[in-house]
Protein backbone atom coordinates (compact mmCIF):
# COMPACT_ATOMS: atom_id res chain seq x y z
CA UNK A 1 0.00 0.00 0.00
CA UNK A 2 1.55 3.48 -1.40
CA UNK A 3 1.06 6.19 1.45
CA UNK A 4 -0.42 9.29 -0.10
CA UNK A 5 1.45 12.21 0.19
CA UNK A 6 0.86 14.87 2.80
CA UNK A 7 -0.49 18.34 1.08
CA UNK A 8 0.71 20.23 3.85
CA UNK A 9 4.29 19.21 2.82
CA UNK A 10 3.21 19.82 -0.94
CA UNK A 11 6.23 22.44 -2.17
CA UNK A 12 5.31 24.74 -4.74
CA UNK A 13 9.15 25.74 -6.04
CA UNK A 14 10.37 28.81 -6.27
CA UNK A 15 12.15 29.80 -9.51
CA UNK A 16 16.04 29.21 -9.91
CA UNK A 17 16.76 32.79 -10.75
CA UNK A 18 14.96 34.11 -7.35
CA UNK A 19 17.58 31.42 -5.17
CA UNK A 20 20.23 32.99 -3.86
CA UNK A 21 23.16 32.60 -5.47
CA UNK A 22 25.84 31.22 -2.83
CA UNK A 23 29.48 29.72 -2.66
CA UNK A 24 28.78 26.02 -1.10
CA UNK A 25 30.45 25.18 2.38
CA UNK A 26 33.63 23.06 2.28
CA UNK A 27 32.94 19.91 3.68
CA UNK A 28 34.22 16.42 3.65
CA UNK A 29 32.78 14.42 0.49
CA UNK A 30 30.66 11.59 2.02
CA UNK A 31 27.79 10.01 -0.17
CA UNK A 32 25.33 11.30 2.72
CA UNK A 33 26.37 14.13 3.98
CA UNK A 34 25.89 18.17 2.97
CA UNK A 35 27.54 17.59 -0.66
CA UNK A 36 26.91 21.16 -2.66
CA UNK A 37 24.00 19.77 -4.69
CA UNK A 38 22.17 18.92 -0.99
CA UNK A 39 23.21 22.58 0.12
CA UNK A 40 21.14 24.19 -2.86
CA UNK A 41 18.43 21.84 -2.37
CA UNK A 42 18.09 22.70 1.18
CA UNK A 43 18.34 26.46 0.15
CA UNK A 44 15.85 25.79 -1.96
CA UNK A 45 13.51 24.25 0.14
CA UNK A 46 14.01 26.90 2.98
CA UNK A 47 12.72 29.69 0.10
CA UNK A 48 9.77 27.50 -0.31
CA UNK A 49 8.57 26.76 3.02
CA UNK A 50 10.19 29.20 5.32
CA UNK A 51 11.14 26.05 7.55
CA UNK A 52 14.45 25.03 8.33
CA UNK A 53 13.18 21.44 9.82
CA UNK A 54 11.02 21.24 6.75
CA UNK A 55 13.64 22.32 4.33
CA UNK A 56 15.94 19.74 6.45
CA UNK A 57 13.51 16.71 6.39
CA UNK A 58 13.01 17.53 2.25
CA UNK A 59 17.15 17.29 1.96
CA UNK A 60 16.93 13.75 4.25
CA UNK A 61 19.12 15.61 6.66
CA UNK A 62 18.39 16.76 10.03
CA UNK A 63 17.87 20.60 11.48
CA UNK A 64 20.86 19.81 13.69
CA UNK A 65 23.19 19.14 10.54
CA UNK A 66 22.13 22.09 8.96
CA UNK A 67 22.55 24.42 11.81
CA UNK A 68 26.12 23.04 12.24
CA UNK A 69 26.48 23.41 8.56
CA UNK A 70 25.76 27.28 9.03
CA UNK A 71 28.54 27.59 11.94
CA UNK A 72 31.37 26.24 10.15
CA UNK A 73 34.42 28.11 9.35
CA UNK A 74 33.69 29.69 5.67
CA UNK A 75 30.10 29.23 5.45
CA UNK A 76 29.59 33.05 5.65
CA UNK A 77 27.97 32.77 2.16
CA UNK A 78 26.03 30.03 2.89
CA UNK A 79 24.77 32.12 5.71
CA UNK A 80 24.00 35.00 3.32
CA UNK A 81 22.12 32.36 1.32
CA UNK A 82 20.30 31.09 4.41
CA UNK A 83 19.09 34.58 5.88
CA UNK A 84 17.33 35.50 1.91
CA UNK A 85 16.01 32.20 1.56
CA UNK A 86 14.25 32.26 4.69
CA UNK A 87 13.27 36.02 4.19
CA UNK A 88 11.83 34.33 1.00
CA UNK A 89 9.95 31.72 2.72
CA UNK A 90 8.29 34.08 5.38
CA UNK A 91 7.23 36.14 2.75
CA UNK A 92 5.23 33.48 0.74
CA UNK A 93 3.92 32.20 4.52
CA UNK A 94 2.51 35.49 5.26
CA UNK A 95 1.28 35.19 1.30
CA UNK A 96 -0.41 32.27 2.33
CA UNK A 97 -1.99 33.33 5.82
CA UNK A 98 -3.88 36.83 4.01
CA UNK A 99 -4.73 34.05 1.22
CA UNK A 100 -7.00 32.22 3.94
CA UNK A 101 -7.83 34.86 5.99
CA UNK A 102 -9.02 36.62 3.05
CA UNK A 103 -10.74 33.67 1.27
CA UNK A 104 -11.26 31.00 3.83
CA UNK A 105 -11.15 27.55 4.23
CA UNK A 106 -13.22 24.97 2.86
CA UNK A 107 -14.92 22.47 5.70
CA UNK A 108 -16.82 19.33 5.32
CA UNK A 109 -20.28 19.59 6.03
CA UNK A 110 -21.87 15.89 7.10
CA UNK A 111 -25.63 15.31 7.68
CA UNK A 112 -26.67 12.14 8.95
CA UNK A 113 -22.97 10.63 8.64
CA UNK A 114 -22.93 11.61 5.20
CA UNK A 115 -21.02 14.42 3.50
CA UNK A 116 -23.44 16.93 1.82
CA UNK A 117 -21.12 19.40 1.16
CA UNK A 118 -18.70 22.09 1.99
CA UNK A 119 -18.78 25.29 3.88
CA UNK A 120 -15.81 28.37 3.39
CA UNK A 121 -15.04 29.51 7.02
CA UNK A 122 -13.69 32.80 7.11
CA UNK A 123 -11.32 33.39 9.63
CA UNK A 124 -11.36 36.80 11.30
CA UNK A 125 -8.88 36.72 13.86
CA UNK A 126 -6.18 35.65 11.50
CA UNK A 127 -7.28 38.68 9.27
CA UNK A 128 -7.00 40.86 12.19
CA UNK A 129 -3.81 39.74 12.56
CA UNK A 130 -2.44 39.88 9.99
CA UNK A 131 -3.41 43.71 9.38
CA UNK A 132 -2.57 44.51 13.34
CA UNK A 133 1.37 42.80 12.33
CA UNK A 134 1.68 45.03 9.07
CA UNK A 135 0.86 48.41 10.52
CA UNK A 136 2.93 50.98 9.16
CA UNK A 137 2.32 54.53 10.14
CA UNK A 138 1.94 57.40 7.87
CA UNK A 139 5.89 57.76 7.38
CA UNK A 140 5.66 53.86 6.24
CA UNK A 141 7.48 52.58 9.46
CA UNK A 142 5.74 49.82 10.95
CA UNK A 143 3.92 49.70 13.91
CA UNK A 144 5.14 46.80 16.11
CA UNK A 145 3.00 47.78 19.94
CA UNK A 146 2.40 45.04 21.86
CA UNK A 147 0.13 44.13 24.44
CA UNK A 148 2.59 43.36 26.51
CA UNK A 149 4.26 46.96 25.81
CA UNK A 150 3.89 48.51 28.89
CA UNK A 151 4.85 52.09 27.10
CA UNK A 152 1.95 51.08 24.76
CA UNK A 153 -0.69 54.03 24.89
CA UNK A 154 -3.89 52.13 24.28
CA UNK A 155 -3.00 50.06 27.58
CA UNK A 156 -2.91 52.68 29.70
CA UNK A 157 -5.43 55.45 28.84
CA UNK A 158 -2.01 57.99 29.08
CA UNK A 159 -1.79 58.04 32.78
CA UNK A 160 0.10 54.82 33.17
CA UNK A 161 -1.57 53.88 36.47
CA UNK A 162 -4.17 51.87 34.91
CA UNK A 163 -1.87 48.98 34.02
CA UNK A 164 -0.06 48.89 37.38
CA UNK A 165 -3.60 48.09 38.69
CA UNK A 166 -4.62 45.44 36.63
CA UNK A 167 -0.70 43.84 37.44
CA UNK A 168 -1.26 44.33 40.89
CA UNK A 169 -4.75 42.78 40.64
CA UNK A 170 -3.39 39.63 38.92
CA UNK A 171 -0.96 39.36 41.34
CA UNK A 172 -3.25 39.30 44.20
CA UNK A 173 -5.50 36.70 42.34
CA UNK A 174 -2.74 34.32 41.57
CA UNK A 175 -1.92 34.27 45.54
CA UNK A 176 -5.34 33.70 46.68
CA UNK A 177 -5.62 31.19 44.26
CA UNK A 178 -2.52 29.67 45.33
CA UNK A 179 -3.51 29.80 49.11
CA UNK A 180 -7.04 27.71 48.71
CA UNK A 181 -5.14 25.23 46.84
CA UNK A 182 -2.51 24.81 49.82
CA UNK A 183 -5.48 25.22 52.26
CA UNK A 184 -7.56 22.10 50.19
CA UNK A 185 -4.31 19.76 50.26
CA UNK A 186 -4.12 20.62 53.98
CA UNK A 187 -7.65 19.14 54.76
CA UNK A 188 -6.92 15.84 53.06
Amino acid sequence: MTRRKDPAETRIPVAAEDLPAFDSVPVKYRHDGWTPARQKAFIGALADTGSVSRAARYVNMSPEGAYYLRRRPGSESFRRAWEAALDLGVQRLKDIAYERAIDGQLSPVFVAGKLKGFRRIRNDRLLMFCLRMNARDERGKRLAASYFDSDAARLHGGDGHVLKQRSDRTDRTVLRQRSDRTDKNVLK
